[in-house]
């Protein structure tokens, strides 16, 4: 069913990495992403510092300087050097920046509908993510939400690019009704929910990211009589069902077919999803849009 305890995890990998070597120019993550990443999360480092360790990693600059001076943002002028594009985002907006430049570098090899639909659905769930966390009044786990909701994905990604074929065998028999975690694991033996563990553990993401990844799609009914999982990943479940619906005048009633278990565990209502799903979907197409000026 794709769900695995942080047990499970380890005693999977021996069997996960037949599938996982052949993505062999992953890779870790750049040095200087890693270190980001650890300095963002120090409250005792400045924004200054952060955008010199950016400057020595071109690509990741390039992209922040890209995504400051896009539509999303808006700012009253452009902006040319990459300490004041960190000084104008602020430490939150350039995690979430260097983590999408460093999933669209990784994955630059899938195709461009593809990709753009799946990247699509991974912001939007990122931002659903951080407004369920802000609805439950945990503030603190917002942009934590944020992080794992746009990643929660990256097991498809490596899917979509190392293993097309097998892909379009898994939408066979999606198509068939078969479920698709039953239909990858038909395929490949595995699922994009464990791949997506794997390489999050393999690059050092927090651990309430690494479960989130895990979790995503597992059913409910198990989901419910587990006691162990944390906010986040509960939070990211939540998200990934939401960033499926409709972002139409069919999305009333899509919200009203979900299933009342659903709504009643994640205590997500009906006014939330109408008021946050329409906005936030505009603004992750802007951001994907932006993205993709790149390709």
């Amino acid at each position: 069913t794709g769900e695995l305890s942080a047990q499970d995890l380890q005693t999977k990998e021996k069997e996960l990495w037949r599938t996982i070597r052949k993505i062999k120019s992953l890779g870790t993550l750049p040095v200087v992403v890693q270190r980001t990443l650890t300095m963002l999360g120090d409250p005792n480092v400045t924004l200054s510092a952060v955008g010199r360790e950016l400057q020595t990693d071109p690509t990741i600059a390039a992209q922040i300087l890209r995504m400051v001076n896009s539509a999303f943002y808006s700012l009253a002028e452009k902006i040319n050097t990459i300490d004041r594009a960190v000084v104008a985002l602020g430490a939150n907006s350039v995690r979430q920046t260097i983590l999408m430049a460093v999933v669209f570098e990784k994955f630059k090899g899938i195709d461009s509908k593809e990709a753009q639909s799946l990247w699509y659905h991974s912001v939007l769930a990122g931002q659903l993510a951080r407004a369920i966390a802000a609805d439950r009044h945990l503030g603190p786990l917002a942009e934590e939400a944020f992080s794992a909701g746009l990643l929660h994905c990256i097991g498809k990604f490596a899917l979509l690019q190392y293993f097309p074929e097998a892909i379009r065998a898994i939408k066979d028999l999606v198509q068939k009704d078969v479920p698709t975690d039953d239909a990858e694991r038909e395929v490949l033996g595995t699922t994009h929910a464990e791949v997506g563990a794997y390489l999050t553990r393999f690059w050092q993401f927090p651990d309430p990211m690494v479960e989130a990844t895990s979790y995503h799609k597992t059913r409910l009914n198990v989901i419910r009589n587990r006691t162990d999982l944390g906010p986040v990943t509960l939070i990211v479940h939540a998200a990934c069902r939401l960033a499926h619906l409709p972002a139409d005048e069919s999305l009333e009633k899509a919200v009203d077919a979900l299933d009342e278990p659903f709504m009643t565990f994640h205590k997500v209502s009906k006014g939330f999803i109408l008021n946050s799903l329409p906005r936030f979907a505009k603004e992750s197409r802007t951001i994907v849009t932006e993205l993709f000026k790149t390709k």
